[in-house]
């Protein structure tokens, strides 16, 4: 697979029109297909969501920054930093998903 091949994985619950009014399933979605990808190709996974971080949108950042914590996808570390500097100092995303980013550096940043 590649990078390609997981962007257009993990679009599936994109297009869900369920998932425009729950985020919580957006996010369950996201995460069966994401530990799929996790088994069968990790650098693509992880090269997709590079792309969602790199894009600074409200949904595709916020949700990749939720699958890198939770699949501990430690190749994203230091760009999941970066955002974090910008979110903070009000350059993207919203300042209330600044606890998001925080989570998810604490969590990457614990021993396995």
């Amino acid at each position: 697979m590649s990078k390609e091949a997981a962007l257009d994985e993990l679009a599936v619950p994109l297009e869900d029109p369920a998932t425009e009014k729950d985020g919580n399933i957006l996010a369950e979605l996201l995460h069966q297909r994401a530990r799929r990808l996790l088994a069968s190709d990790r650098p693509g996974l992880v090269e997709a969501l590079r792309d969602w971080l790199e894009k600074r949108d409200d949904v595709l950042s916020i949700q990749a920054v939720i699958l890198v914590r939770d699949l501990r996808l430690t190749e994203l570390r230091s760009l999941i930093g970066e955002l974090r500097e910008e979110v903070a100092s009000g350059r993207a995303l919203r300042p209330t998903s600044l606890w998001l980013f925080d989570k998810a550096l604490a969590s990457l940043d614990r021993p396995a």
